[in-house]
């Protein structure tokens, strides 16, 4: 079987579509689960995007969902060539940044003043947590790749940042970054014979981006 370069997507694209999908399908799962018990299943939804530069301009421009934002992207990857061949197989570590947003606007209210800006750090943070808990779930151990593909994922690194000004009512989009580290295999497919496996997701999105979910995953292991 052979593939059209521009039509096969490299590992590290899969993988972070999948990341995507992962936080897209437990969400729901999850605002189920509290659904069942009549609880409130608002705390767990996330609404997520992907490669988005600014995700949370939704906060700013309409009042429809001010829930959590969770943008999954790419930012870049490291070659490993001791573990590496020089024909159709590199080692490669890649950083997947997942960034959760929250608004939040300030009120009075009977206990007393609430700060919008504490509010929605407080949120970002919450939705962080739900991330991380996400990812390093041991059902997640492998991002569902199987360790031909994926052979670890580690959060590296938990950071909150505040969003640049330049945006009236920014000061109130709080942000908390995981960075994911995911070491994985790539691979050169230009022939035939060189063919190792096929994975192909297939993501449907919102009018406004966001990804409503669906997934295609189509997986050939290496015969031994």
């Amino acid at each position: 079987m052979s593939i059209p370069m521009m039509a096969k997507k490299d590992n590290f694209e899969l993988i972070r579509d999948k990341v995507a999908l992962l936080l897209v399908n437990e969400s729901a799962r999850q605002q189920g689960l509290a659904e069942d018990e009549d609880e409130d299943p608002t705390p767990y939804k996330l609404r997520v995007f992907i490669e988005r530069t600014n995700p949370f301009d939704s906060y700013l421009t309409s009042s429809a969902d001010m829930g959590p934002i969770v943008n999954v992207w790419y930012d870049g990857s490291e070659f490993d060539k001791s573990k590496s061949n020089v024909s159709d197989r590199q080692f490669v570590t890649s950083m997947i940044t997942v960034d959760c947003f929250a608004y939040a606007q300030s009120a009075s209210t009977t206990l007393g003043h609430t700060s919008g800006d504490e509010f929605a750090a407080r949120e970002a943070q919450a939705a962080a947590r739900m991330v991380r808990n996400i990812l390093m779930h041991d059902d997640n151990k492998y991002l569902g790749f199987g360790r031909g593909i994926v052979s670890r994922r580690w959060v590296r690194s938990v950071d909150a940042f505040l969003i640049p000004n330049g945006s009236p009512g920014v000061q109130r989009v709080r942000g908390v970054r995981i960075s994911l580290e995911v070491d994985h295999l790539e691979t050169t497919d230009l022939m035939d014979e060189n063919m190792i496996e096929f994975i192909n997701l297939q993501i449907r999105h919102a009018s406004d981006g966001e990804i409503i979910a669906e997934m295609d995953f189509d997986y050939t292991p290496e015969p031994e």
